[in-house]
């Protein structure tokens, strides 16, 4: 009896081995395949936050340079067109006529700076009228372009139903090497003061003159009818 009861006892005690140690080794199994996972996942949530890192700084980077582009360039304005309405109707037909090969300017045609600093009456710089050889009938004067090459002033006068024109100053273009674009750098107005003082002389004239201003040399030429001579005089000041 004793003998067999350590027998039995024995078979139980290898039984609860076998429990403890299969208890043992799926416990070991479970925590192996933990920190297996764990693993994985740390490694795909350092994955995502070094994409997302790298994201972020590619947009920054991104966004950094547009803004250093931006910085750099500047966003134009955006402008209306001239407003060509001051213009009549049989001035435009006359010079399309005798001036076939040039045209009007555009806002495109003037540098940036022409808009900050320098006005017409008009808000047209290539334009404006006066009385300008003493004749009481209004007169007007032009600014065309040829090309990206030429820019050229005209004084018309009025004569009956017809016009008659004066070639007043013709230079090339300004070029910008920085835009790689020509520019107009004459701006034409009507001066009607009669008293205009340089700095060793005072010419007093009976007409309005007209005046060229070279936006680029800071100089201005005024145009004044010779009513002997029946031609412009050309007054440079500095």
């Amino acid at each position: 009896m004793k003998r067999f009861f350590n027998k039995r006892n024995r078979k139980r005690s290898y039984k609860a081995y076998g429990y403890i140690t299969l208890t043992i080794i799926s416990s070991l199994i479970l925590y192996l395949y933990g920190e297996i996972k764990q693993t994985e996942d740390t490694s795909q949530v350092k994955e995502m936050s070094d994409l997302e890192d790298n994201h972020f700084k590619l947009t920054s980077r991104q966004n950094t340079e547009d803004t250093l582009v931006l910085n750099a360039n500047g966003p134009l304005p955006v402008r209306p067109p001239f407003d060509t309405r001051p213009l009549p109707n049989d001035l435009l037909e006359f010079v399309s006529s005798k001036f076939s090969e040039y045209r009007l300017p555009e806002v495109n045609d003037y540098p940036e700076y022409y808009f900050d600093g320098y006005s017409n009456d008009n808000n047209l710089p290539y334009y404006c009228s006066g009385h300008f050889n003493n004749d009481s009938i209004l007169d007007h004067a032009l600014l065309l372009l040829k090309d990206s090459t030429e820019q050229l002033v005209l004084s018309i006068h009025k004569l009956g139903a017809d016009y008659r024109s004066y070639k007043l100053r013709q230079a090339p273009l300004v070029y910008d090497s920085q835009s790689k674009k020509w520019f107009v750098s004459h701006i034409i107005e009507t001066e009607k003061e009669k008293v205009l003082e340089a700095i060793d002389t005072t010419y007093r004239i009976t007409t309005d003159a007209l005046t060229i201003a070279d936006i680029e040399e800071s100089r201005t030429r005024v145009m004044v009818w010779n009513m002997v001579a029946n031609r412009y005089d050309d007054l440079v000041f500095d």
